[in-house]
């Protein structure tokens, strides 16, 4: 929260709010239900796209938001078997 003071002694208040624009395994797991076993198996079997950046393997914001919001009917079939 950002405070800006004014000669007149008016005060305003600014809320900034940052979004990160990709995440690791352990933060995407850490902010879903999800395990990071289970967020790597779906990166493996290509249900979940990264990026590999240096050393690191991120998640970028959108594909996050595409991942968490799917259907995952293709498990329970397997679970079935």
């Amino acid at each position: 929260m950002w405070k800006a003071y004014f000669p007149t002694g008016n005060l305003i208040m600014i809320e900034l709010t940052i979004e990160k624009l990709a995440y690791s395994v352990e933060e995407l797991a850490a902010l879903s239900t999800l395990s990071a076993p289970k967020i790597r198996k779906d990166i493996r079997n290509g249900k979940l796209e990264s990026k590999k950046k240096g050393s690191r393997r991120i998640i970028l914001r959108d594909e996050a938001m595409r991942y968490l919001s799917s259907d995952d009917s293709d498990d329970s079939n397997e679970c079935a078997a």
